[in-house]
């Protein structure tokens, strides 16, 4: 993985099905990198919110 000052460049195997089906959803002034790393942003934040807090209340 290379390292620059703002990103990495990870290379995930994809299965084909599933980068066929980002172009009929993906808006047209967004490539599909972007259209990626905002799906990833969006799951990160929707998994943190349903993890339990590990600070008792009261």
């Amino acid at each position: 993985m290379t390292t620059k000052n703002k990103s990495r460049k990870p290379a995930p195997r994809v299965p084909n099905e599933v980068t066929a089906s980002i172009e009929p959803v993906k808006e047209d002034d967004v490539n599909a990198d972007q259209f990626i790393s905002t799906s990833m942003l969006g799951e990160i934040r929707r998994r943190q919110r349903r993890k339990p807090k590990d600070t008792p209340v009261g």
